[in-house]
């Protein structure tokens, strides 16, 4: 009884030893750099896809290129708004970005900071740390099966958001 007692104190210290969340240091962080791959299902449709780009945490904001099959797509994702550009995709002439609302975007174009966030609300992602920090998540839903590993923490990050004349909005000419 007496050696539970003694090891009482030495538990709960370690206990409240480096105990910071990952997924709140993670978002501390003020930028960082992620490659994204995986599988996405539309319908009977498989494809695997692969992309890599960099964000701000603070505000939540970046861009990255994504590859799916033969075609590749430039997103820049900002809180309200997702920028999409392809050669494949059949815009006015002059325009070169489609703009939809962050909230009707396509899957895949969110930031890592809602995704991290999603974890710390209590979505069920495996995930990997390492110093302190999330280093990967796996996703796996109907839709998307993917794999996130961040790296290069705290670079600065330059987010160029499209020109309104340069951009088409979802169900709208502006």
């Amino acid at each position: 009884m007496r050696c539970v007692l003694a090891l009482g104190p030495v538990a709960l210290l370690a206990a409240g030893c480096g105990a910071e969340d990952p997924v709140a240091k993670t978002l501390a962080q003020s930028s960082e750099h992620v490659e994204l791959s995986g599988i996405v299902t539309a319908g009977r449709k498989t494809q695997r896809f692969h992309a890599s780009g960099d964000f701000r945490n603070h505000p939540d904001e970046g861009s990255l290129r994504l590859h799916v099959g033969s075609s590749t797509v430039h997103a820049v994702i900002t809180e309200s708004r997702v920028y999409l550009s392809s050669p494949s995709f059949r815009l006015p002439k002059g325009k070169q970005w489609l703009s939809v609302s962050a909230a009707n975007a396509p899957a895949g174009t969110q930031t890592p900071a809602r995704v991290l966030r999603a974890i710390g609300s209590g979505a069920h992602y495996r995930t990997t740390t390492a110093n302190g920090l999330v280093r990967h998540i796996e996703i796996s839903d109907p839709q998307v099966t993917m794999a996130i590993d961040f790296s290069r923490f705290g670079e600065p990050i330059r987010v160029h958001i499209p020109a309104s004349a340069m951009t088409v909005r979802q169900g709208g000419s502006k």
